[in-house]
């Protein structure tokens, strides 16, 4: 009796180590040596490229994507016709499913004419693995406002910027044209 509670034990600790391994070293795997077909970019570019403009971070993984994809394009669809500049990031992991699904995202919300971004794997490289899962986006973010470290990180997140300073951010999925004063001449 005690031969077989000490095999079930044993048995036990290698299955648990074995998924311990596999959930730290195998999931959230980029590989870095890609080439996605989609640019990349900084904080400091948006900032340089246009200074008054609204960073919108949206995650074509995310299992909220048919709630929020509509309703962002909706959000885009404004800030065109005000002619405010944005930038769309995807936080997507540098691999050929990540590239397929942010196509598959353009093409069922209708994204085709919106300029969508990765984050820059030379400024953000880690992003993969159980612990640091979403931490290209926690610096992207960091790199852009240091008054952001205590927003929600997630699809839906807009940060204003306002000559190429942090004005606001706030999570929504969709914008109200009053939050769009800040940018009238």
């Amino acid at each position: 009796m005690k031969r077989i509670l000490l095999f079930i034990i044993g048995l036990g600790i290698i299955v648990i180590s074995i998924l311990f391994y596999l959930a730290i070293f195998r999931v959230n795997q980029e590989d870095l040596n890609y080439i996605s077909k989609f640019p990349q970019i900084t904080p400091d570019e948006i900032k340089k490229e246009e200074p008054n403009s609204v960073i919108i971070f949206i995650d074509p993984a995310c299992p909220g994507a048919p709630r929020f994809g509509p309703k962002i394009k909706k959000g885009t669809d404004l800030l065109d016709s005000l002619k405010i500049p944005y930038y769309l990031i995807a936080d997507v992991l540098y691999s050929k499913k990540g590239d397929s699904l942010l196509e598959n995202f353009i093409m069922k919300y209708d994204y085709l004419n919106k300029p969508i971004y990765l984050m820059s794997i030379e400024h953000f490289p880690n992003n993969s693995g159980l612990f640091n899962a979403r931490r290209r986006l926690k610096e992207f973010i960091a790199n852009t406002c240091y008054k952001c470290d205590t927003l929600p990180y997630g699809p839906g997140l807009h940060i204003f910027l306002k000559n190429g300073q942090f004005e606001k951010a706030k999570l929504t999925y969709e914008l109200n044209p009053k939050e769009l004063e800040i940018y009238k001449k």
